[in-house]
C-alpha cells in the first residue's frame, strides 16, 4: 500500500511527538534507523505518526514495510543508516564516558574498529556543533572530532604564538603514545618538512 500523504511539516511534528513521547516497544526499528539531530527514529514510526497528526488516523505502521518508508524518507532528504551495535563515547570537562567498557579514553586505538554514525560538540546551553565540511572531505570519518575543535576554536589557535604552535599538542592516539605536537601556518610550509607532525591549516579552516 502506499505511503499515505502530508506534508514536510508533518513529518518535523511528527519528531516533536516521538521526542515528546517516545517509541512504543512494538514499533521499535529492526532495519533501519533514521537519523535526525543525533537522536536515532525509527522510519516507520515517522510515517506513522506524520499520518496520525497530519490526517487524524490511527498511528499503525500496517500500511507498508521498512524498504518504502525508507525510501520515501530518503527521498524527501533524511539520513537513513542501517541499524548496527552502537556505541557512545562522550568527552566533556568533566569526565569521558563510554557506552562501550573497552573503548576508553585509556584505549581510543579501539576506535578503528567503528564506523562513525555522528560527532558533534554539545555547548552547555545545549547548542549541536557540527563540522563545516570542506568540499571532498570525507564525512564523520575518525579526523571529524579533532577538526570540529578545530573549527571552533580557530581564532583561539591562531593567536598562538610561533613557539606556542609549535608546542601545540595535536594528537594523542593513546595514553602511551608520544604526543604528537605543532602547527604548520600552511600548507606548503608542511610540504618543505621533514618533521612528522599533523598539519592544519589555520588559514582553511
Amino acid at each position: 500500500m502506499a505511503i499515505p500523504k502530508f506534508k514536510d511539516q508533518d513529518i518535523i511534528n511528527a519528531f516533536a511527538y516521538i521526542n515528546e513521547n517516545g517509541v512504543p516497544d512494538k514499533y521499535q526499528s529492526t532495519k533501519y534507523d533514521l537519523v535526525k539531530d543525533g537522536k536515532n527514529y525509527p522510519p516507520k514510526y515517522v510515517i506513522a505518526v506524520a499520518d496520525h497528526l497530519a490526517n487524524g488516523t490511527d498511528i499503525t505502521t500496517d500500511l507498508y514495510n521498512a524498504v518504502e518508508a525508507k525510501s520515501y524518507l530518503s527521498n524527501r532528504g533524511y539520513k537513513i543508516v542501517e541499524k548496527q551495535e552502537n556505541y557512545t563515547l562522550i568527552i566533556t570537562a568533566e569526565k569521558i564516558t563510554s557506552t562501550d567498557d573497552e573503548f576508553t579514553i585509556d584505549n581510543l586505538s579501539l576506535g578503528d574498529n567503528y564506523k562513525p554514525i555522528d560527532t558533534y560538540f554539545k555547548s552547555i546551553s545545549g547548542d549541536i556543533i557540527r563540522r563545516l565540511y570542506s568540499k571532498g572531505e570525507r564525512r564523520n570519518s575518525n579526523q571529524t572530532m579533532p577538526r570540529i575543535a578545530c573549527q571552533i576554536y580557530t581564532k583561539d589557535i591562531d593567536a598562538l604564538s610561533v613557539a606556542d604552535k609549535e608546542n601545540f599538542p595535536i594528537c594523542r592516539y593513546n595514553p602511551n603514545s608520544e604526543i604528537i605536537c605543532g602547527i604548520y601556518p600552511s600548507v606548503e610550509e608542511y610540504k618543505n618538512s621533514i618533521l612528522p607532525v599533523l598539519m592544519i591549516s589555520i588559514s582553511t579552516l
